[in-house]
């Protein structure tokens, strides 16, 4: 086990006698450290700490923990990693905050850990406490996800990415909670490609914590798309194009076509763009221009302003991928009238154009009843 004593070390003792007795201390950090995370594989213990200098740093002991290997830096960051193995291939993830954002971030050793591949960003939101797990080659990372928080609506979501080529590609990201609450701190257990997902969830309303528990499967084979752009809470106005990328996981399967739809958020009823009309009450989806490289121009010049969601999804033939969201805010506000009613700017402008039209005409009766009494 592996833990920080009270002068901040990180230190190391094992036991071979299923607890009985336990070895002297070893030291495994020259400085001060913190959050040291322990991986035992078949061929050598692993373990991760973070360095005084803000880093993560890796060592391994091919003997049972009675030697170590030298430090090797890893990553920048000043909050604990989490740490995966199976057979030769060693996989960390952790968080760091850079340009005022907290993201997740991977790094990968395909040779036990000797050498390591470049360092990742897999969550481009805001995003902390990741947690990782492996099983056949299949990587899951679980994290606690801040797209979604609001000045009003504080909470964080629980979600989801894999990599099924051992680190090499990433799917997207898909979201487990919809909870009422704050939802953190997920861990994920990985057996036969699936992994097991527990994640905290603070109910507000109840004021008490819950634990929550989902099995993923994987080789589902589901299509995996994303939004690249417009970018999370990204402000908005005119001709906003929407693009993004899409691929079959299935190799006998191509996608066939990526779908949109934009939500005014708040609303009783869903608003979406119909590229024909520009403003409906439906919700139905439309069809993005291509399949792997995909775009979309959406027209916000005449909608209320306001937050809405983006929505994108994809279609194999076979299914439809989870759902990709970028909620944006669109900052034009058309027409006052439309503001102050809450009701889509062409139809103030019918009413303006009708009200117009009983003005003149009863000007015009006016001056016609006027004239003939004279």
């Amino acid at each position: 086990m592996v833990w920080n004593g009270d002068d901040y070390k990180t230190y190391y003792m094992k036991s071979m006698d299923n607890g009985k007795t336990w070895t002297e201390l070893t030291p495994l950090s020259d400085s001060s450290s913190a959050a040291p995370n322990i991986v035992c594989s078949d061929f050598a213990l692993h373990m991760i700490y973070v360095g005084s200098d803000n880093y993560i740093y890796y060592r391994k002991s091919i003997n049972s923990g009675d030697t170590w290997s030298e430090n090797i830096k890893l990553g920048h960051s000043k909050y604990e990693g989490r740490l995966a193995v199976e057979n030769n291939s060693v996989h960390v993830v952790y968080y760091d905050e850079r340009d005022d954002e907290k993201n997740v971030y991977y790094m990968r050793s395909t040779n036990n850990g000797e050498t390591w591949f470049q360092e990742v960003k897999i969550v481009n939101f805001p995003s902390v406490h990741p947690d990782i797990s492996v099983s056949n080659g299949v990587v899951h990372v679980v994290w606690c996800d801040g797209r979604h928080w609001t000045p009003t609506a504080q909470i964080k979501e629980i979600y989801y990415k894999e990599s099924r080529n051992n680190g090499i590609d990433w799917g997207g990201d898909t979201r487990f909670t919809y909870e009422l609450g704050d939802s953190s701190y997920p861990r994920s257990i990985s057996k036969n490609n699936d992994s097991y997902v527990f994640w905290s969830n603070y109910n507000y309303t109840e004021n008490r914590s819950y634990v929550y528990f989902k099995r993923i499967t994987s080789y589902s084979r589901l299509p995996v798309v994303n939004i690249v752009s417009p970018k999370p809470l990204e402000i908005v106005d005119g001709i906003v194009w929407i693009n993004g990328t899409a691929h079959a996981t299935d190799p006998n399967l191509t996608i066939e076509r990526v779908e949109i739809k934009m939500v005014r958020m708040g609303d009783e009823v869903e608003w979406s763009v119909d590229p024909t009309t520009n403003w409906n009450w439906s919700s139905e989806w439309i069809v993005a221009n291509g399949t792997a490289n995909w775009s979309y121009a959406w027209n916000v010049t005449n909608l209320l302003a306001g937050p809405y969601t983006i929505f994108a999804r994809a279609w194999d033939g076979n299914n439809y991928s989870e759902c990709a969201e970028v909620p944006v805010y669109v900052k034009r506000i058309p027409f006052w009238g439309a503001t102050i009613s809450g009701l889509p700017p062409e139809m103030v402008y019918a009413l303006l154009i009708g009200v117009s039209v009983v003005i003149i005409i009863s000007i015009i009766l006016i001056y016609l009843s006027k004239k003939s009494k004279k």
